[in-house]
């Protein structure tokens, strides 16, 4: 009854146009066409879809040549102009009441990270942007996350020591110098992740360079190992 209520009040548009859709949190059928989903095959460790047929172990060019410092990544869709208006929504405007929507995409496509993992961790906000913003988008995912899965949330278990630059318009070698020595650890929770597998949360990847120090520092924690589960990643043509 209550979210008969709320439907009548509030009726629920597509996460992306805002056209009228049958249920809170979905996308219209044109919107759902437009959104390419990232499936096998795909680069075993960073999950970098191919356009070719590929058996399982298969690694893409830039793994073979520099293997990240995370075991492997996993994305449920490609950051594009047509996924954009899903990701900045929810992470500029408050649009979080479809955060279970997409906490759920990101489980069946993380599926073989999380099943062997012992925590869920979200990249960090700095405080400053935290107080600005009100909430962190990859906390609320990480919660979600672990609600449906039952592996527990470590939401401050990374901490973000800069108020760092948007790094919307950044090249790739801006990025890697803008968050490099950003994160660090929370040592109140070294004995916790010590020995442990982490799967970091984070919405977007893009170069790569906040999961990569995001990752350095939960290894330096001591993770035996850290996989990487995000809403979208970058992918080039």
């Amino acid at each position: 009854m209550l979210e008969k209520i709320t439907n009548i009040v509030y009726p629920p548009q597509c996460l992306s146009c805002r056209d009228l859709v049958q249920s809170q949190g979905a996308l219209c059928i044109s919107c759902w066409k437009n959104i390419e989903f990232i499936q096998d095959p795909q680069c075993v460790s960073c999950g970098y879809p191919f356009d070719f047929d590929a058996d399982n172990e298969s690694l893409c060019a830039h793994c073979i040549a520099k293997k990240p410092l995370y075991d492997r990544a996993r994305a449920v869709f490609r950051y594009d102009e047509n996924s954009r208006k899903i990701v900045t929504r929810f992470k500029y405007s408050d649009k979080i009441h479809a955060c279970n929507t997409y906490a759920k995409w990101m489980v069946k496509s993380g599926e073989e990270l999380l099943e062997g993992a012992d925590f869920v961790v979200p990249v960090p906000l700095h405080r400053r942007r935290l107080m600005r913003r009100y909430y962190n988008q990859s906390a609320l995912l990480a919660n979600a996350i672990g609600k449906i899965t039952g592996v527990k949330s470590l939401p401050e278990a990374l901490i973000r020591t800069k108020n760092t630059k948007p790094q919307a318009s950044m090249s790739y070698q801006q990025r890697q110098v803008n968050v490099r020595s950003v994160f660090t650890y929370n040592p109140k929770y070294s004995d916790i992740i010590a020995d442990k597998v982490v799967v970091l949360i984070d919405d977007v990847m893009t170069t790569g360079a906040t999961v990569k120090y995001c990752t350095k520092a939960l290894l330096k924690a001591g993770a035996v190992k850290v996989d990487v589960l995000t809403m979208a990643r970058t992918v080039k043509e």
